[in-house]
């Protein structure tokens, strides 16, 4: 594949590159060494080069964007209430980012790392190591984006821990718009296979329960327009979905939603064996920020962040996130973008 780097910002005194594949279909991947963001996966469609990725117009919009855009979220993605993290019998106090939640790893979490990187002929591998973020032990994390020839990328999650046990559950905060020519998503059909959502409390740390999605705005089960349920959100306080979605994992390959614009046919698969995915329509977006193709706006993309239920520490039902001293742990999730 054709490989070019180049220098597109810096960030914390460090310079920031930005790495691009671009493959037999003449469709490129590109990653940021800021928080090891996805910035590009554009595809050519009718001799015009589409972006499916939502980005922003530069490493500062990037900085000054609150929502995590593009970048990969660990040691843990989700909320962990009042910072009180629990690796086994121990509790850690660990940096609250949220008034007083834990969000997304903190603020010294990967998104905000500046990574080093490697690229091979089909991969980005890009690696920092953890060790100054409030949580236990160190963890090196090693996040690889690998792309085919067929518009496939894997985007893999390998840590391995010193020191102390550890927790590692991490993911990506891409967004989605895969139109050409609307800044939103309300006409793009998308399926979820979950058929329960976290009911959490207000600050959206989980209660334990489980919430149907059977109601009214929430339910993906079968293939739906997004527009019709953000207009059965919109008078509510938070006027479209943050939520995490329990994955049935009810497809023998993985596939857990697909995402369709209705207007050009372009489709995303995605793929994951884990038991969540947090699903954001980008409610709070708004005309303050700046993204590549323009001003923000409510609904701009969608973000489908497959990780294990979060903050299960407190809920060892929702399974295991500890990693412990020596282990190697590694997550994956697939993309395939095709036309419908």
């Amino acid at each position: 594949m054709k490989k070019t780097i180049e220098t597109v910002g810096e960030y914390d005194g460090q310079s920031i590159k930005k790495i691009t594949l671009e493959n037999a279909k003449g469709s490129r991947l590109g990653v940021l060494t800021l928080g090891a963001l996805w910035d590009e996966f554009s595809v050519v469609d009718n001799g015009e080069r589409v972006n499916l990725v939502l980005n922003a117009a530069s490493v500062d919009n990037y900085v000054d964007n609150p929502y995590f855009m593009g970048r990969v979220v660990a040691r843990v993605a989700g909320r962990i209430g009042e910072g009180d993290l629990i690796v086994g019998d121990k509790h850690y106090q660990v940096d609250q980012n949220e008034g007083t939640t834990t969000l997304h790893g903190g603020a010294k979490g990967s998104a905000n790392r500046v990574f080093e990187y490697e690229v091979s002929d089909d991969a980005i591998t890009l690696t920092t190591l953890m060790k100054d973020d409030t949580f236990p032990g160190e963890l090196k994390l090693v996040v690889t984006y690998k792309f085919t020839d067929d518009d496939e990328v894997e985007l893999s999650f390998t840590g391995t821990q010193a020191g102390v046990d550890g927790v590692f559950n991490p993911t990506s905060h891409v967004y989605w718009n895969l139109s050409n020519t609307r800044n939103d998503v309300l006409k793009h059909d998308l399926w979820v296979d979950a058929k329960n959502r976290l009911d959490v409390f207000e600050n959206k740390v989980p209660t334990g329960k489980y919430n149907s999605n059977a109601v009214r705005g929430f339910d993906f089960i079968n293939k739906t327009n997004i527009g019709e349920r953000m207009a059965e959100l919109v008078g509510t306080t938070e006027k479209g979905i943050d939520d995490v979605y329990v994955v049935d994992n009810s497809q023998a390959d993985g596939k857990f939603a697909e995402l369709t614009d209705t207007e050009s046919g372009r489709t995303l698969d995605v793929y994951s064996d884990r038991n969540g995915v947090v699903f954001f329509t980008a409610n709070s977006v708004h005309d303050g920020m700046t993204f590549e193709r323009g001003q923000g706006q409510p609904w701009m993309g969608v973000a489908l962040e497959a990780q294990s239920l979060p903050d299960a520490g407190h809920h060892p039902e929702f399974g295991n996130d500890v990693i412990t001293v020596g282990e190697t742990k590694t997550y994956s999730i697939g993309y395939k973008y095709y036309k419908a």
